[in-house]
């Protein structure tokens, strides 16, 4: 996969991205900051991405991971505050 088609398939599925880590978050300015982190995982992994089956799916999945990861990490914040 060259830089076009990886470019060009980032475009199709970023709008999904953005609202499966909305719908997790609950944020939108963090929603964004999921989906670029998402994004820069996927281009870090593009020697790879041949052997992947569907890329949307694994989009999503990276997308979700991180998601709930800040999900976390607020949680983990909020109870030191408190603590």
């Amino acid at each position: 996969m060259n830089i076009d088609e990886l470019f060009e398939k980032a475009n199709e599925v970023r709008p999904r991205l953005l609202i499966i880590a909305q719908k997790i978050v609950g944020d939108d300015e963090e929603a964004e900051d999921i989906v670029q982190d998402t994004l820069i995982k996927i281009w870090n992994r593009r020697d790879t991405l041949g052997e992947i089956q569907s890329l949307e799916a694994f989009s999503m999945i990276i997308c979700r991971n991180i998601s709930l990861d800040h999900l976390k990490s607020r949680e983990n914040q909020n109870a030191s505050l408190e603590g």
